[in-house]
């Protein structure tokens, strides 16, 4: 009977049947007690107020947390992978390549010195 008595909200009046208010510091709010008449209420119980917002709130959560891992799994998978064996991840680049890929850094580097250097 204790553990009901502990349930049962203090300063709490029933309006309507299934309508709970309770007062507190002189102002009513809508409350959904687990025990009500030395009965329990086993929907609020165990659902407690308030469930689908924090069910939803702890879903999104759990989505982010699975992202987060899932996506930072792929990228410590993939730097293992380079970094066991450079020589075989880098086999398929070409001296060309890489006569192009400076050819651009040169334009690059070129450019931004002239923008810098501008005295106008």
């Amino acid at each position: 009977m204790d553990f009901i008595k502990a349930l049962t909200p203090a300063d709490t009046e029933e309006v309507r049947p299934g309508l709970f208010i309770q007062r507190r510091l002189g102002k009513y709010r809508q409350i959904h007690p687990a025990a009500w008449n030395g009965k329990i209420n086993w929907k609020n119980f165990i659902l407690g107020p308030n469930f689908f917002k924090h069910f939803f709130l702890f879903v999104i959560i759990m989505f982010l947390a699975f992202s987060y891992s899932h996506d930072t799994k792929e990228l410590k998978e993939f730097y293992y992978k380079v970094n066991y064996n450079k020589l075989e991840w880098c086999s398929g680049v070409d001296v060309e390549d890489l006569d192009i890929i400076r050819e651009d850094e040169l334009n690059e580097q070129e450019y931004t010195t002239t923008l810098f250097d501008y005295n106008g």
